[in-house]
């Protein structure tokens, strides 16, 4: 329990969380070493990807109206959010070649992808939050669904408000969602807000979307 108020200040309070030793769960550390495709992940593999976002967000909350709980799940979030890519990295349309721990060269004309990454994290997200808080049960479920939902963002730019309200539905918070995209690629999210606002006034009892976005930048 020591060990997440520790970790804990320092996502909240640290202006470059990547910088603190505490940071480095050994979920997050295996992923050293676990390649991306360059075309879109120009900066190395899924551990720097990772200390590129929790800075990313770290910066994202200063600006925000969240309160220090949403704020926890947020920087939690954005730590464990793709911890599920040590398993389910591998090159596109060869599933059973694995990338992780793979040395060899990447063939020519072939992309590496993570398809499945968002939910194979739930159970490492799930095992990392029960060894580091076990009685926090309702914070690990709203931190582990933000690992879960994180791509959505990407998926459903002509959704509909049934999609909307599914997520929501199975304990989705639409705006953490959204803050953890844009802290995930480095750009807002425009349609995603767009539609959670839209709908915060239109369905605020279902949806209870009540932050502000004023005070957020859309460039940092």
């Amino acid at each position: 329990m020591e060990e997440f108020k520790a970790l804990s200040n320092a996502l909240i309070k640290s202006q470059k969380p990547s910088k603190l030793e505490i940071v480095l769960l050994s979920e997050v550390v295996r992923l050293k070493g676990v390649p991306q495709d360059p075309k879109y992940h120009p900066e190395g593999d899924a551990f720097v990807h990772t200390m590129e976002v929790i800075d990313r967000a770290a910066k994202l909350i200063e600006k925000s109206q969240l309160t220090d709980r949403e704020k926890l799940i947020y920087m939690l979030g954005a730590l464990l959010h793709d911890v599920g890519k040590y398993t389910h990295t591998f090159y596109r349309d060869n599933n059973e070649k694995k990338l992780t721990h793979w040395s060899k060269p990447r063939p020519n004309n072939t992309r590496i992808v993570s398809y499945g990454h968002d939910q194979a994290g739930i159970e490492v997200a799930k095992e990392a939050l029960s060894r580091l808080a076990p009685a926090r049960i309702k914070l690990k479920k709203e931190i582990v669904s933000l690992v879960k939902f994180h791509m959505r963002p990407l998926l459903m730019q002509n959704s509909r408000i049934k999609a909307f309200k599914k997520i929501k539905d199975a304990g989705g918070d639409l705006f953490l969602i959204g803050m953890l995209s844009w802290a995930d690629k480095g750009e807002r999210p425009e349609y995603w807000f767009k539609r959670t606002e839209e709908l915060s006034r239109t369905k605020s009892k279902m949806f209870g979307c009540t932050k502000e976005l004023s005070n957020l930048e859309k460039n940092y």
